[in-house]
């Protein structure tokens, strides 16, 4: 079915929006063991991580305890287009 094709397939994503005078947190981020990937765009930090469940809020304790100013927070998942896109590349 969709449903699982989305969950199977899909990624966890964690999208944080800071501000520039937080840029030295994302050297944190990296390090954490249950981040398996980080990407920045300007001010966005796309986290990849093990359970959107339980490390969305490990994550946004830790930035709360860096006292990163956070602009935005929000989870992601991968649509169905890029999910097929996805699939056909890597064949």
């Amino acid at each position: 079915t969709i449903t699982e094709l989305l969950h199977r397939n899909s990624e966890n994503k964690l999208i944080i929006e800071i501000t520039a005078k937080d840029r030295e947190w994302i050297d944190v981020v990296k390090n954490l063991h249950y981040v398996k990937d980080v990407e920045v765009v300007g001010l966005k930090v796309k986290v990849k991580v093990d359970s959107i469940e339980i490390n969305k809020n490990m994550l946004l304790q830790n930035a709360l305890e860096h006292k990163v100013d956070i602009v935005k927070f929000e989870v992601n998942s991968d649509t169905l287009e890029e999910i097929f896109l996805k699939l056909v590349v890597q064949k």
